[in-house]
């Protein structure tokens, strides 16, 4: 389960970076015309919605699965994924 984790982090990641390209309309907070559009415009960027939904995915399933397992193999495992994404971030 904790290399399930691994995965869904992963795709959270690459996700939410692709989405945080997405071009975003202006936010003024003193022009509170802005602030519509600017929010219908974050809840219709996909790629960053479905890597916020994965990460809090990943997050239950990590809590599921450190809760019955053996940490001192689970973390090993999880700290190999840390190091993947780094890598990959590079």
């Amino acid at each position: 389960m904790v290399l399930g984790c691994t995965v869904f982090a992963a795709a959270a990641q690459i996700m939410m970076k692709y989405g945080a390209t997405h071009p975003m309309p202006a936010l003024d907070l003193n022009n509170t015309s802005t602030v519509m559009p600017f929010v219908l415009a974050l809840l219709t960027n996909y790629p960053l919605v479905l890597g916020y939904a994965l990460s809090a995915g990943n997050a239950m399933l990590l809590i599921l699965a450190l809760r019955d397992g053996q940490l001192s193999i689970l973390l090993v495992i999880t700290g190999v994924g840390v190091l993947g994404k780094a890598s990959e971030a590079a």
